[in-house]
């Protein structure tokens, strides 16, 4: 590249004048400058911690009613039940009294049910609306309520076309999805129209089965009144936004809001790159943010940022929230003159005298330098308009200097002897011009006359085209399959669809008679009915034709019909159209088979939790009567009368367990131990001891080998197992067999979507008997409680009914095929295993083992917390007790380096074991702990174990068996 003479002797002599005065003027300020910058930078570090601390504490308060409703609903102190949803309601409502920033609360379930509070100024200042909707009969209807400030009710009505669903919102699914209290991103309230955020946590049953998520919405319009007021400096200002650019608090609170257009209620929060203030967005753009694949903002700590506006220079810092809770961004920025100005100001005089110095010495370089670069420059000019082919200008260059005036000379005399040659060339390039117009005019008048005519032959040659395949093209695209019979009822014309639904070509259909695809009965009822249109000449319909295609399949099809006549009116023939509705009559067959397994699944759901709950119940009352017989056996002698009697009513509780076993298993309570068993084994090893007692029976046997494991409570399945063996006994009177079948099986959809389990690989279990079979009645109740055939003291009618329950655990199926007088079949699948077969283990012998630490014990049964208080003081050790979770927790916190071990059970009012141990375990995460149950709670004691905590004990439990968990425990 070369230079210009002109610029290189003005910027020297200016360079060499003004360079010494900047470097020297401008050294003081810039040292100055860093320490205000960062001072500046402390302020606004200052300010964000100041914002972010108000922001948690402005929702601290939503979090913690989020917590207190969840453990009030998981206790049951307040419900959605019928009884309990004025209590919920009066609940809510004094939440929003307490905090007046909440919007609403409110509460959904798994089953649609939704249960709201939230202001409403409706009816009434300050008011309040409650919304109410619930499924009842497989209907669903929404009840709104209206009230005053002092919650007195003004109004009541419903809204049938509301389809509000709890379970599709975002707050519901995501703390559904993560079982605990979650945040949503803020977002524009649909009632209000004010910013806000919702927290949402779930809540459960004793079971840990979910029982709802409770929300409450929170508005943050607070936090921009609070940026509004803070002071940075003269001219700064605070924002806050969320990560994935949603502005949240802005001191403009209008600017926040964002209406998309075209929307109805398209109001939402506005994005940074939308928001009408121009610094807010210069100060983001300014900080080069990076973005994660969600489109999310990365930021870890503090970043800080310069940009200008209207000419002046400011300083930006974007801080995260240290809250993982709330993903937010603290935003601040600063004019640079707020903290510089004057030191500005001192420079601007400093800068004025340099200036004043230096204008004098630049005004004599540049008038020298002219003098050189103005001939230099005119000659420039003068070449570049002979570039441009401009013979015509003519440039006067006059210099004082002798080379310079001679080449510009030259320059002027090049120029003229050009510009008449250029002339000639134009003269010559007119005439060329002028003649291929005129060939070129010729030409396409010629192209014009042809193309016309060919247009008018393509349009005649379409035309004709299209009338003749429009009506083929017609028929071939309708769906429907359309005919054309005669008046005997041959086949003269089908369509596409209709040879699809009769399996043939139309050369093969055309020509066929009705007669030749129905059965005599359908051909004589189309015949009545095609005479019928015939006569009247009206059209007509059928619902219901079964025909036989070419390929031997049976279709049902449905007809609509009318008469062909031709030219003179006389009728000639009929045309039709058929559709093929074979599919949907096997649809609404599926339909109902699916709505009455349904039913039948809902029905025995409903069962089994009353089931479970005497089951507990009643486990909890042989706990005290097993725990006291455990005291006396220990302190009488055997030779004693007494001790008879007590070893009697041992049995009895052992038996009333037993009773209790099979009910929980029918309610799904858990499986005990849980291992890889081979089905062929537990077959033959259960058969072996069945046919020990009942030598009248022959067992066959038909295993598959390797047959696939399975992960399943040995004892359970036996259990499953001898049911199934003692019902076939007392099924069969005369000829008396037993099939016992084993076979690997991969299950599709079809089949396992019914009975609520996944597809896959399962192992096949049947048994077949040869007794008097079911009827349809018998068999649809035989998987329920306390149903039983047999005569009084034959049976308890929990046998099939435990099997159900065990089965479905296990997450498998059990059915049932059978018919009068031709035996019954049970089938059983298991879900297969990758794992190996386990061998077996070992049990402990019975023997008392004593101690001497300090053990805590918590349970809401005084009865069983004395009891087990009792048992363990005889085997030596020092005993506290607490009557509920609460009461543990606040022991545990006095004398937390005295206790060895704590016994929780797991369901007690206040707070149940579960929470308890959390609780504990958060100041001693060496927790030793035992958990006890009157429910078969043994799979959630595996996540406990998991956890951190020792070992589960089933109620009731006898005091041998105590006394060897505490020890293995704390010897652990």
């Amino acid at each position: 590249m070369k230079l210009s003479i002109r610029w290189t002797l003005i910027f020297g002599f200016l360079g060499l004048i003004w360079g010494t005065h900047i470097i020297t003027t401008t050294s003081s300020f810039v040292t100055s400058q860093k320490v205000l910058n960062r001072h500046a930078k402390d302020i606004m570090k200052n300010i964000a911690q100041l914002a972010m601390e108000q922001s948690q504490n402005h929702l601290a308060h939503a979090h913690s009613a989020a917590s207190l409703t969840k453990r009030l609903l998981s206790a049951d102190v307040v419900s959605s039940s019928d009884e309990q949803i004025r209590v919920l309601e009066r609940y809510f409502y004094n939440q929003l009294s307490i905090y007046p920033y909440f919007a609403g609360i409110y509460m959904g379930t798994p089953d649609g049910n939704f249960y709201d509070v939230r202001r409403s100024d409706i009816h009434s200042p300050g008011g309040f609306r409650t919304k109410i909707i619930v499924h009842r009969d497989n209907a669903r209807q929404t009840n709104l309520i209206w009230y005053d400030s002092e919650f007195n009710r003004l109004s009541t009505s419903s809204d049938p076309e509301d389809q509000y669903d709890p379970r599709k919102r975002p707050w519901y699914q995501k703390a559904f999805l993560k079982k605990q209290i979650v945040w949503t991103n803020p977002y524009i309230f649909f009632t209000s129209k004010k910013p806000g955020i919702t927290i949402a946590g779930p809540f459960y049953d004793s079971a840990h089965q979910l029982k709802g998520i409770v929300g409450v919405d929170i508005e943050i319009d607070q936090l921009s009144t609070f940026i509004g007021s803070l002071k940075i400096g003269k001219n700064g200002q605070a924002f806050l936004m969320n990560r994935n650019r949603d502005m949240i608090a802005f001191p403009d609170l209008a600017k926040l809001k964002f209406e998309e257009a075209g929307q109805q209620t398209g109001v939402r929060l506005v994005k940074i790159d939308e928001l009408d203030d121009k610094l807010s967005q210069k100060a983001y753009a300014s900080a080069g943010f990076s973005y994660d694949a969600e489109g999310l903002i990365i930021l870890d700590k503090s970043e800080f940022a310069t940009f200008q506006h209207d000419g002046k220079v400011y300083h930006a810092m974007f801080t995260p929230f240290s809250t993982p809770e709330w993903p937010w961004v603290i935003g601040v920025y600063l004019p640079e003159d707020d903290y510089l100005g004057d030191i500005k100001k001192n420079r601007m005089h400093s800068i004025l005298i340099t200036v004043i110095i230096s204008v004098f010495a630049a005004v004599l370089g540049l008038w020298l330098a002219k003098r050189v670069t103005d001939p230099i420059a005119a000659l420039s000019r003068s070449a570049k308009s002979i570039q441009r082919e401009d013979f015509d200008s003519v440039i006067d260059v006059r210099s004082a200097y002798r080379e310079i005036q001679e080449t510009a000379d030259s320059f002027t005399a090049m120029q003229s002897a050009i510009r008449e040659s250029q002339k000639k060339l134009i003269a010559y390039r007119d005439q060329l011009e002028n003649r291929v117009k005129e060939q070129t005019a010729d030409l396409q008048h010629a192209n014009a006359t042809l193309r016309v005519e060919i247009e008018q032959r393509q349009e005649s040659d379409r035309a004709l085209f299209e009338s003749e395949d429009r009506y083929q093209t017609i028929l071939d695209s309708i769906e429907e399959g359309y005919f054309e019979v005669d008046l005997k009822g041959n086949f003269m014309f089908v369509n596409d669809a209709m040879c699809r639904i009769m399996a043939g070509s139309t050369s093969q259909l055309t020509g066929i008679n009705n007669r030749q695809y129905t059965t005599p009965q359908t051909a004589k009822k189309i015949f009545g009915f095609f005479n019928q249109i015939y006569k009247s000449g009206t059209p007509g319909q059928i619902n219901s034709v079964t025909v036989r295609t070419l390929d031997d399949k049976k279709k049902t099809l449905e007809l609509a019909v009318s008469s062909m006549a031709n030219a003179d009116g006389r009728a000639i023939g009929f045309r039709g159209v058929a559709r093929d509705i074979s599919q949907r009559i096997q649809g609404e067959r599926e339909k109902k088979k699916l709505e009455n397994q349904l039913h039948q699944a809902q029905r025995m759901k409903a069962i089994g939790t009353l089931a479970g709950g005497i089951a507990h119940d009643f486990n909890n009352l042989l706990m005290g009567i097993q725990g006291n017989v455990s005291l006396l056996m220990i302190e009488i002698d055997d030779s004693n009368p007494q001790y008879d009697s007590l070893k009697a009513i041992e049995q009895c509780v052992d038996s009333g367990a037993s009773l209790t076993k099979q009910l929980l298993g029918y309610a799904r309570g858990g499986k005990y131990v849980v291992s890889v068993i081979n089905i062929n084994a537990t077959l033959k090893r259960t058969c072996e001891l069945f046919a020990r007692t009942n030598k009248d029976i022959e067992i066959m046997h038909d295993y598959q080998e390797d047959i696939w494991p399975v992960e399943a409570d040995q004892g359970q399945i036996d259990q499953v197992l001898f049911n199934l063996y003692v019902n076939a006994r007392q099924a069969m009177v005369k000829r008396k067999e037993i099939h016992i079948k084993t076979e690997n099986i991969t299950l599709k959809k079809g089949f396992t979507q019914t009975h609520g389990v996944e597809p896959g690989e399962y192992v096949k279990i049947s048994i077949r008997d040869t007794g008097a079979g079911m009827d349809k009645e018998v068999k649809e109740h035989i998987f329920e409680p306390f149903f039983t055939t047999r005569k009084m003291g034959r049976g308890t009618g929990l046998g099939l009914a435990s099997a159900f329950g065990i089965i479905k655990n296990h997450n498998g199926i059990i059915t049932a095929e059978s018919e009068v007088n031709k035996g019954a079949t049970l089938f059983i699948y298991l879900p297969s295993s990758r794992k190996t077969f386990q061998k077996d283990t070992d049990f402990k012998a019975e023997a008392l083992l004593y101690g001497t630490e300090t053990i805590l014990v918590a349970d809401d049964e005084n009865y069983i917390l004395e009891s087990v208080k009792n048992m363990l003081e005889d085997l030596g050790y020092s005993v506290v007790t607490a009557s509920d979770g609460m009461e543990a927790v606040e022991f545990y916190e006095r004398h937390v380096n005295e206790i060895d071990l704590v016994i929780l059970d797991m369901i007690m009012p206040k707070m149940g074991g579960v929470e308890t141990f959390d609780t504990i375990r958060a100041k001693n995460p060496n927790l030793k702990a035992i958990f006890c149950s009157g429910y078969n709670l043994n799979s959630f004691a595996q996540e406990f174990l998991e956890r951190g905590s020792a070992g589960f004990i089933q109620k009731p439990f006898k005091m041998t068996r105590l006394s060897q968990m505490v020890r293995d425990i704390l010897d652990a």
